[in-house]
């Protein structure tokens, strides 16, 4: 399999036979008569179509000798590329192409990509139904797999018949195949969320009840500053703009507003520290500590009054991501069914709180305005988060129906 480049190879000159010639991946490819426009010419060409190609080079004699591997080794730097945050790091899109190319890589990874067949395809379709994901996310992964092979016919690594060929398979559909169906998300009864709330420090309660009462997203919700919240609208509305969000790369702009409530809510964790995050870990931790010491019956000896670790390996981040949000909330939930608050198997993800918010703001303002608050580009996607007001559904239905 070729070997990735980290630089981009010299424009060489080969004495003993008076040629230029490049290396690349460690094959020397001659180019012609030094510095001759037609060596320059083909040294760009090459350069151009190894850096397009995920800095890896194929032969022109061996092009359709290339295997699956390397096809979706290729494709995965050249996905490294492009799926990038605005600050420059990993998109989480990386790490779903890498969990789609997995069952390929193991069952054809070895064989030549120019006999992968829509057979094949539907082999490695079952592989991942088996594994008990989803069906949408069975035909989320095999679109990742049809998607590089289209790249690779793009770069003239295979035939675009290969591409064209697996286009051919259809998706899973709904009763015709045995991988489960997703489960419709679902508001987060308001019992649960109290009780859950009881077991967590101030610095969580109050992330749950902003999220619950303004509805924007975890990943939103986790990065706020007080540098993002414009509070210029004489304290009747606050708008937070978050510098990072869903669908930023697609240019639309992410507002959310922030009305009396979740100004209550956010008030106490307000600092002068205009580029720190509000919702800070390390506070949690000195809140929870704080609370099992109030809790302590007996006296704390002398040498248990710091028993911190003088070089830990682990340490709070300056900020809760949506992993360790939703771990905190799993986590009190526990608590909850332990206490006897909750039933047992009770569970939940922060996500439908913004399902909540969807319903509760139908109910009162319609839909353009579940659009208007979530963000969401259009009104059906914002029927899939509000869900029916069944009392409101009876009371029209016993006046006309």
């Amino acid at each position: 399999m070729p070997v990735k480049s980290p630089r981009v190879p010299s424009y060489c000159i080969h004495s003993a036979r008076n040629q230029a010639y490049v290396r690349l991946n460690g094959e020397m490819v001659y180019l012609g008569e030094p510095h001759s426009p037609e060596s320059r010419e083909k040294y760009d060409r090459l350069i151009a179509e190894w850096i397009q190609a995920g800095r890896v080079y194929v032969k022109s004699a061996d092009r359709f000798g290339i295997t699956v591997n390397e096809i979706l080794l290729a494709y995965r730097r050249h996905a490294e590329t492009i799926y990038l945050n605005p600050d420059g790091t990993a998109s989480p899109e990386i790490a779903r192409i890498n969990r789609a190319l997995r069952p390929l890589m193991d069952l054809y990874g070895t064989i030549l990509a120019v006999q992968f067949g829509p057979k094949a395809l539907v082999a490695v379709q079952n592989r991942i139904a088996d594994s008990g994901v989803k069906r949408t996310t069975v035909n989320h992964r095999v679109n990742v797999i049809r998607r590089a092979f289209k790249w690779a016919a793009k770069e003239e690594l295979i035939p675009a018949s290969v591409h064209h060929g697996l286009q051919t398979v259809d998706g899973l559909r709904r009763g015709r195949t045995k991988a489960p169906e997703s489960v419709p998300v679902r508001p987060v009864p308001d019992n649960i969320v109290a009780a859950v709330v009881k077991q967590l420090p101030p610095t969580l309660q109050a992330m749950v009840q902003l999220h619950d009462v303004t509805g924007m997203r975890s990943g939103e919700l986790v990065i706020m500053r007080v540098i993002d919240i414009d509070m210029t609208d004489n304290g009747n509305c606050w708008l937070y703009r978050p510098y990072r969000h869903k669908t930023e790369n697609h240019g639309h702009q992410r507002l959310v507003p922030l009305g009396p409530r979740a100004q209550e809510i956010l008030k106490p964790f307000l600092t002068t520290d205009l580029q720190a995050y509000i919702f800070s870990p390390v506070r949690s931790r000195e809140e929870r500590n704080a609370a099992r010491r109030a809790k302590r019956k007996t006296r704390v000896q002398p040498s248990q009054l710091d028993r911190r670790k003088p070089h830990p390996k682990r340490t709070p981040g300056p900020r809760y991501t949506t992993a360790s949000y939703r771990r905190a909330l799993v986590y009190a939930t526990k608590l909850a069914v332990k206490a006897g608050d909750l039933v047992e198997g009770s569970r939940w993800h922060p996500h439908q709180l913004r399902h909540n918010a969807a319903t509760r703001i139908r109910s009162v303002a319609g839909l353009d305005a579940v659009r208007a608050v979530l963000g969401h580009s259009s009104v059906v996607q914002s029927a899939e988060y509000a869900a029916l007001d069944i009392e409101l559904a009876r009371t029209i239905a016993a006046k006309v129906g």
